[in-house]
């Protein structure tokens, strides 16, 4: 295989990885100090009450069912999702290609009292060196879609066990002029430099390596939460609760809606 195949961002060079790894620098820089985890960021994803409405709680809904120990997060970012993961009593490694974010990372691990159950790696998704593989499961919350799909299935697969399960929320794109639309939204947008929304070729190369069992979709609504004054006040997250509730309404009588969702978490299992 040619070496140019084993860069993970879309355009699949050196200055790529560089752009991606200096923008996830900045955002290390700008994140302040780490915290513990808040006993109710433990409660809420180990109860799971919303999951109808929101797709990380969703995802942690689908974990607890699969029965599943050891997981890997991949692009773990900063490890909240990782500590997380951790308090919950799974075995947890964590790998992301920026070593100023897998800093933060250890160090929340060691504030949450984890360390114990988290291994942080820096690496690329293209050529991981993870001694802790094949894992029951993947953690792949909003990852692939600033990777070369393709290089990132293949990837996925070699960390998996067989039947291993592969859990994906990721942001998606079926309509065009939606997503026109939304381009000409103006509202901030903190993208990096190589990412993009999944599309239906997409989703025919992530089929092609894994069987996916479950495909929800969320965000119809939602998304006007992102031009709502004060969303983050108690007013704002009953608004967003009830759009959500709205969303689910819609995705579940009319399947068609699809199309216009801006969310789907995937379960898909490794095909042998």
């Amino acid at each position: 295989m040619a070496a140019a195949e084993h860069e993970t961002l879309r355009g699949k060079n050196t200055q790529d990885v560089a752009a991606e790894r200096a923008f996830q620098a900045a955002q290390a820089a700008s994140a302040g100090a780490v915290r513990p985890t808040p006993k109710s960021q433990v409660d809420r994803y180990r109860l799971c009450r919303q999951w109808r409405l929101y797709p990380k709680e969703y995802m942690f809904r689908l974990l607890r069912a699969s029965g599943a120990r050891r997981v890997c997060d991949l692009g773990c970012g900063d490890g909240e999702t990782s500590s997380l993961l951790a308090l919950l009593g799974y075995e947890v490694t964590g790998l992301d290609i920026s070593s100023e974010l897998v800093r933060l990372a250890r160090r929340r691990a060691e504030l949450d009292e984890v360390a114990d159950r988290t291994e942080f790696v820096v690496g690329d998704v293209a050529a991981p060196d993870l001694a802790g593989a094949p894992f029951d499961l993947l953690f792949v919350n909003a990852v692939l879609h600033h990777l070369d799909i393709r290089v990132a299935v293949r990837t996925m697969r070699a960390l998996l066990k067989p039947e291993g399960i592969a859990l994906i929320k990721e942001p998606v794109a079926f309509s065009p002029a939606l997503q026109w639309l939304r381009d000409r939204v103006p509202v901030p947008k903190e993208v990096s430099p190589n990412e993009r929304q999944l599309n239906r070729d997409d989703f025919q190369v992530i089929d092609a390596g894994f069987r996916a069992s479950r495909r929800r979709y969320f965000r119809l609504f939602c998304r006007l939460a992102r031009v709502m004054p004060e969303h983050g006040s108690a007013a704002g997250k009953a608004v967003l609760t009830a759009l959500g509730a709205l969303d689910y309404f819609l995705l579940n009588r009319a399947p068609g809606c699809s199309r216009l969702a801006g969310t789907v978490v995937m379960q898909c299992t490794r095909r042998v």
